[in-house]
């Protein structure tokens, strides 16, 4: 990149761009058709209903416009309805008023159209009714050529308080109704707006879209934007080169091809031969992706990130999952959608385009000018697809969905979307507690049916490290958990089968040392009942026979004893045998209380993870109802003050109008007053001239207060004339004084020294050097004469009623008389002369 050399004689053209957005002039030199432009021409001439819903700044309202202005140099009268104008906060009634009116007033049917009195006559229909009525009976009828009405903004209609399916279904009607009504063949329809037809309407059985012809937006083509070369010219010898690599940039987008274009246009630097690409290139990075949303002035990026993140969490969630696919250059497996298929081109594709790598754009522009390529996903028209593509994120090409552009891949990528999601995610206070811990706090870590939702809301998304790291945490935990509970059970059912096992082993044992014990003493009470019997077979026999039996009796006695020996023994076993059965029943109820602790350990363990979720929950929503209090409090201020202000203006402009209207009423009398001196001026010249004076004087009093209140229009510190409140009295008295014939008065007093007139402007009094006074009416006829004899009669007044004259002369005295010149009284000023 080079300096651009100081020079005086640098080309200016007035060549520009549209880069504040909206739509261009019908006359803009910048304007590139396209495939669209002949397309719904075509089509509207035809007679069919189209429709053009693509993402915002793609170029609809400058198509709109350009497609009228050819409409209607063939003939074809068009009325062109922006839906915005009419608002969404308005009644059924209220919103079919408003686009009947809009009609009217475009089409020029005004004069011959009453709507009030016509809607009033209808008023047994609806409006959707009367709506058609108006076609048929008032459109068609006042219009003999071709007819297309075009709706701007119609997804405004999913924002109105009513259904709008009746409105759509009523231009399917108008199309149905060609079949035996010729006249509806002349009424065609254009709508145009950021929606689906699905979107615009619930009722399919009554939709129009599918009768009507959709017409698609693409990008511009390097092929077609030739429109756009001349205002490159200045910047290289090679303005193609400069304008295929804005292409690459914009993708082709409209809005975006025309800003770029604006910006090479106004750049400080030039390119150097050769090197148009990477200077555009840098130029970009520099102006729009870096620090994007300060230098996106017009909105368009934040409008596409707004429009992406619109909606509830849940749908913004799996946009930006899907999204997230569409960057990645290595997509999951096949999904029965068909995203393993076979790339094929399919009808209103872009070409294809090279790949792009994961978050970094790629600066070397395709050798057909048309955005980014990258692997993307196969397209399809899914609801969630068709969502994504109306943010102008993305576009369908070859088949794929791939994003628009490289600045749109540059600004958007990963770490954006990671970041997005970090926010929407739906344990985030419960992952932010936990980084807080240095990640050790497992109290907050999910399980159960929470940890299930957590999993599968990500997974079709890219994750951050963090949330990878809390997920596979509380899937350790859940495993961790559930085989200490199953250990826990194991070794208390296994101690209580050992304690049943020893016990019946002691049993064992028992039973069979009771049961030898007693064969051998049954064994010795045998020998004892020999010795016995030979002890009497022995009595006759030697002394020593009697000693044996004598020894045998003594063994009988401890076989005797022994054998009790046996039978305490035994019962022993029998007591431990007895015992070894109650333990093993207290181990079985053991095991069950285990088993029991065991599930209400398990209980309370869901019902402190449903508690946690509750309290994450109601602290989420405490924080949402905080701020959303904050912003409803701050709103409710911004109101106030608002309507404190608007009614203060509304006080002003009040006092304002009722001054003004003062103003104006005394302006309409001081006309008339103008108007009558100039009258009266053929038949009483003085009456004329005094009420002109008059007339002057009032008037020159509203100047002087007009001049001195705030914004008045002056000229060297006077009221301009243009703001007088009336003209009248100014061209009376100067027509007045400008042909008024002087017509002395003959008083014959010597020298008249003093004059005066009443309040009311009919009598005037005369005081002379003669020292007389007379009375004259306003047409200069004499009424009376007073003899004063003040010698020289030097001043006369009226009092302000005009009933009392007063005369002051030479002989120092002042005389009072009645207004009929009968003399009242004389003082004796002593004042010399009374002047």
């Amino acid at each position: 990149m080079s300096d651009l050399p100081p020079s005086t004689d640098r080309p200016s053209t007035p060549y520009d761009y549209q880069s504040e957005g909206g739509a261009l002039r019908v006359d803009a030199p910048t304007y590139v058709l396209r495939k669209a432009d002949g397309e719904l021409l075509d089509g509207l001439k035809a007679g069919r209903l189209c429709y053009v819903l693509n993402a915002r700044q793609m170029g609809k309202s400058s198509l709109k416009v350009r497609t009228i202005e050819r409409l209607q140099a063939e003939g074809i009268a068009c009325a062109a309805i922006d839906l915005q104008g009419i608002g969404t906060s308005v009644s059924q009634e209220q919103w079919y008023v408003s686009l009947i009116n809009r009609l009217v007033r475009s089409l020029g049917l005004r004069r011959q159209f009453q709507l009030n009195d016509w809607w009033a006559e209808h008023q047994l229909l609806s409006e959707v009714q009367r709506l058609g009525l108006f076609f048929e009976t008032v459109l068609l009828p006042a219009i003999a050529t071709p007819i297309v009405l075009l709706f701007d903004e119609i997804d405004l209609t999913r924002s109105l308080p009513f259904s709008a399916d009746d409105f759509f279904g009523l231009l399917r009607e108008c199309y149905n109704r060609r079949a035996n009504e010729p006249e509806f063949r002349r009424l065609s329809f254009a709508l145009f707006g950021v929606a689906t037809p699905s979107d615009l309407i619930r009722n399919k059985d009554i939709t129009p879209f599918n009768i009507g012809q959709p017409v698609d937006l693409t990008g511009f083509e390097l092929a077609d934007a030739a429109p756009l070369l001349p205002g490159l010219v200045a910047k290289s010898a090679d303005a193609q080169a400069l304008l295929a690599a804005v292409l690459h940039w914009s993708g082709g987008q409209p809005f975006l091809t025309q800003r770029l274009c604006r910006l090479v246009q106004r750049a400080e630097s030039v390119p150097l031969p050769g090197q148009e690409a990477a200077w555009v290139a840098q130029l970009v990075q520099a102006q729009v992706i870096e620090n994007w949303e300060a230098q996106d002035i017009p909105p368009h990026l934040q409008t596409i990130r707004d429009r992406l993140l619109l909606g509830s969490q849940e749908q913004a969630g799996r946009l930006l999952g899907l999204y997230q696919r569409v960057l990645d250059p290595h997509p999951p497996a096949p999904s029965p959608g068909g995203e393993g298929e076979p790339e094929s081109p399919s009808p209103g594709d872009d070409p294809p385009q090279p790949p792009l790598t994961r978050g970094e754009p790629d600066l070397s522009p395709s050798p057909n000018g048309r955005g980014v390529g990258g692997e993307g996903i196969a397209a399809d028209d899914s609801p969630e697809q068709l969502m994504l593509r109306l943010t102008g994120l993305v576009v369908r090409r070859a088949g794929r969905l791939r994003v628009y552009n490289p600045i749109y891949a540059g600004v958007f990528n990963q770490a954006w979307v990671a970041k997005a999601l970090g926010e929407l995610r739906p344990y985030g206070a419960a992952i932010a507690v936990w980084l807080a811990s240095g990640q050790t706090d497992e109290s907050v870590l999910l399980r159960g049916q929470t940890l299930e939702k957590a999993r599968q809301w990500a997974r079709d998304k890219s994750l951050a490290d963090d949330d990878r790291r809390f997920l596979d945490a509380s899937l350790a935990l859940e495993g961790r958990l559930g085989e200490e509970e199953r250990a826990i059970l194991a070794a208390a059912t296994q101690k209580a089968q050992q304690r049943v096992r020893i016990g019946a082993m002691v049993l064992g044992l028992m039973l069979l040392g009771t049961a030898a014990s007693a064969l051998v003493a049954r064994q010795s009470l045998s020998s004892a009942r020999q010795a016995a019997q030979r002890e009497q077979d022995a009595n006759q026999r030697a002394q020593n026979a009697n000693q044996k039996a004598t020894q045998s009796l003594q063994q009988a006695l401890r076989l005797q004893q022994e054998f009790e020996t046996v039978n305490s023994k035994r019962n022993k076993a029998e007591s431990a045998a007895r015992k070894a059965r109650q333990d093993w029943r207290t181990a079985q109820r053991q095991a069950a209380q285990a088993k029991r602790q065991y599930q209400q350990a398990q209980q309370q363990l869901g019902q402190a993870k449903t508690q946690l979720t509750q309290v994450n929950q109601t602290k989420n929503q405490a924080e949402a109802a905080k701020i959303e209090a904050q912003q409803r409090e701050k709103a409710a201020n911004e109101q106030t003050k608002t309507a404190r202000n608007n009614l203060e203006a509304a006080q002003r402009t009040l006092e304002t109008a009722n001054q003004n209207l003062k103003l104006a009423q005394t302006g309409t009398q001081l006309e008339q007053q103008g108007s009558a001196a100039l009258r009266q001026f053929d038949t009483n010249q003085t009456a004329a001239l005094l009420l002109a004076l008059e007339t002057g004087q009032t008037l020159q009093n509203l100047v002087q207060q007009k001049a001195n209140a705030k914004g008045a229009v002056l000229v060297n510190h006077k009221l301009a004339l243009t703001e007088y409140p009336a003209i009248s009295p100014l061209a009376a008295l100067h027509q007045i004084l400008l042909y008024m014939i002087e017509r002395p008065v003959p008083t014959r007093q010597g020298i008249v020294r003093s004059v005066s007139w009443t309040a009311d402007g009919k009598t005037l009094a005369t005081g002379g050097s003669d020292g007389s006074v007379k009375l004259w009416n306003r047409d200069g006829t004499p009424i009376t004469t007073l003899n004063a004899n003040q010698s020289i009669v030097r001043s006369v007044s009226w009092t302000a009623d005009g009933k009392t004259l007063a005369t002051g002369g030479d002989d120092g005295s002042v005389k009072l008389w009645n207004r009929d010149g009968t003399p009242i009284t004389t003082l004796n000023a002593n004042q010399s002369i009374v002047r």
